[in-house]
């Protein structure tokens, strides 16, 4: 680690991609960014940090002067998109009372892949984290893949005339639609296929349920209640 007294940032905008940001992240986070918009050189009080910054934006780019002038515990701070449009390309510093700066050399952050579910999704995400006082500080986190949990989703049918309409969690069996004749009603958000008879309507629904069964994506009627609604 590299040990210095005190730390100062420049954060700005430039061109379409690079946003240079300063955010503590430990123990609660803090993104200055937000509390340095007033033109002028200023002391702001933050609680657990006091900061001085001189903002001098132009009329279309962020320029400020960011120095963190006091710290009442330990902090984490990441600084990040200043050198690149990559957000992966940062600095992270903790600063200790009374304003002892230390910067983490990149082989100190760990990395770990985990799994999470959220609503209807599965993520695998890349998580960057350090430990402070047996603390888990999360750096940053980049989704690297993401995936429906198919026996959360919930595609809906009703019938409109002579036409089967689909529509809710449509995205990921659009192939099965496809194969199905069906036709996609960009206007009102739904897909739909014309039927010549009421057995045409019921042979549909048949085969659109069993295939979606299938892949084990709930399918519902509407105007029909299932087992768990009766």
């Amino acid at each position: 680690m590299q040990t210095q007294t005190q730390t100062q940032f420049h954060i700005d905008t430039y061109g379409s991609c690079r946003h240079s940001e300063v955010v503590v992240v430990y123990p609660e986070k803090i993104d200055l960014r937000i509390y340095t918009n007033r033109r002028g050189v200023h002391i702001v009080d933050l609680g657990i940090i006091k900061i001085k910054y001189d903002n001098h934006d132009s009329s279309k780019n962020l320029h400020r002067d960011i120095e963190i002038i006091e710290v009442k515990h330990p902090v984490v701070v990441r600084f990040f998109g200043a050198r690149s449009c990559s957000k992966r390309f940062d600095e992270v510093y903790i600063i200790m009372p009374p304003n002892i700066v230390k910067k983490l050399e990149p082989e100190e952050i760990r990395e770990e892949l985990v799994t999470e579910e959220n609503g209807k999704y599965k993520y695998k995400v890349l998580t960057r984290y350090i430990e402070v006082d047996g603390t888990k500080v999360i750096i940053d986190r980049t989704v690297m893949e993401k995936e429906p949990i198919m026996e959360k989703l919930e595609v809906r049918v009703r019938i409109n005339d002579t036409a089967v309409e689909v529509f809710g969690d449509t995205f990921h069996v659009k192939d099965v639609l496809k194969e199905l004749k069906f036709k996609w009603d960009y206007m009102r958000k739904v897909w739909y296929v014309k039927c010549s008879s009421e057995n045409d309507v019921n042979y549909t629904l048949f085969e659109l349920e069993a295939r979606l069964k299938e892949k084990n994506v709930n399918l519902v009627i509407e105007g029909v209640k299932n087992e768990q609604e009766a």
